[in-house]
């Protein structure tokens, strides 16, 4: 049996190098650092999923200093020195009523880097020198190499503009250049920095309450390799039932409704116990690796309003009588390397065989090697 699958699978090289190149775009397009403007608009308080952590800094004003906090306990290293200044203390404006601490920089560029894998999200704001309006490049990058820039152009006496970057749940954010890119601002400021640390990707339970039938609740989650399957159930009283879809920018990626509930029993907030009660109404999806937006609709409420919560949890992977019989059935054939694309595409961390919390061609390379030598 092993030696007519090797058989087949030898045959079947120019097919699988072809599907080799689809999982390489597949895993490129899991990894993309995304990023936001907010203009002059003050900085939320989370990105992207992210809880976001301000930055403080205690020293003395006018400072030359070649870092600087970013909340969380985490730092930024520049790759010049800076001065730092304070509103009303060296520096004139900023915007949204800040005052805090921000960092001149008297050149044309700046770069502000992270230790690895200590910065899954970062914010920062930027106003030129001069009372006038000059153009500005603002990158953010990611690990995996991937980028966003704005080219935006920034007057210096109508506020700093802010831009959000955030990695992949896993992943993390490198740095973040900032450059005068026509050059006569006379340099620029930077400040009010946020930051969050790297995300495991799993999501213990996160509640919510509603109004009654057709409210809308939206959360936004960030979804990693090792954590991917959506729960939602109702809690407290029961007889709630929801609409669940889950967008990924403006494409609703998974929807399903949740299991009709009997009526009439309380648990309060335990919500593991409510998930597992056919009492409750609840329902789940797996979801591949990145940033989503889970829009819940109300569409049972016989008390008018109530409370309910969602998690992320760990997708079970369920092999043969190796990892190589992916699909389980007991054979090695040509739907295990099926399944396996399948769910490398889908970025399940089943499909992740080197452990590293990626999906790459050395998964690929490792499932085809294990196919070869047998169960």
């Amino acid at each position: 049996m092993i030696k007519t699958m090797t058989h087949t699978m030898t045959k079947t090289a120019s097919k699988y190098a072809a599907a080799a190149a689809v999982l390489l775009a597949a895993a490129a397009s899991q990894a993309q650092v995304t990023g936001t403007s907010f203009g002059t608009a003050a900085p939320p308080a989370t990105l992207d999923g992210y809880t976001m952590s301000a930055g403080s800094d205690g020293r003395a004003t006018f400072s030359d200093v070649s870092f600087a906090g970013v909340g969380g306990g985490r730092t930024v290293d520049f790759s010049n020195d800076v001065n730092l200044r304070r509103i009303g203390d060296g520096w004139a404006t900023w915007s949204h009523g800040y005052t805090g601490p921000v960092y001149f920089n008297d050149t044309d560029s700046l770069t502000m880097s992270f230790d690895t894998g200590e910065v899954g999200a970062f914010i920062v704001y930027v106003e030129p020198n001069q009372f006038a309006e000059f153009s500005f490049e603002i990158t953010g990058r990611d690990a995996a190499g991937s980028s966003v820039v704005y080219n935006t152009n920034i007057v210096g006496d109508a506020g700093a503009q802010g831009y959000g970057f955030s990695a992949p749940a896993g992943g993390h954010i490198t740095s973040v250049r900032v450059v005068n890119t026509d050059g006569n601002s006379g340099g620029f400021a930077v400040g009010e920095f946020k930051s969050a640390g790297v995300e495991t990707g799993c999501l213990p339970w996160r509640s919510f309450t509603f109004a009654g039938v057709g409210d809308v609740v939206n959360e936004s989650i960030a979804v990693g390799t090792n954590c991917g399957l959506l729960k939602v159930t109702d809690a407290f009283l029961s007889g709630d039932r929801f609409r669940v879809r889950v967008f990924r920018g403006t494409t609703v990626v998974a929807s399903f409704n949740t299991s009709a509930p009997r009526e009439g029993f309380s648990i309060g907030s335990d919500y593991d116990a409510a998930y597992a009660s056919r009492n409750f109404s609840s329902g789940a999806t797996e979801l591949a690796p990145g940033r989503y937006r889970v829009e819940i609709t109300v569409t049972e409420s016989p008390f008018g309003s109530g409370g309910a919560a969602l998690r992320l949890d760990s997708t079970p992977c369920e092999f043969g009588a190796c990892r190589a019989d992916f699909d389980g059935d007991g054979t090695l054939s040509i739907f295990d390397f099926l399944a396996f694309q399948n769910a490398f595409d889908s970025g399940s961390r089943c499909a992740d065989f080197d452990h590293d919390g990626v999906m790459t061609i050395f998964d690929f390379l490792i499932f085809q090697n294990e196919f070869a030598a047998g169960c």
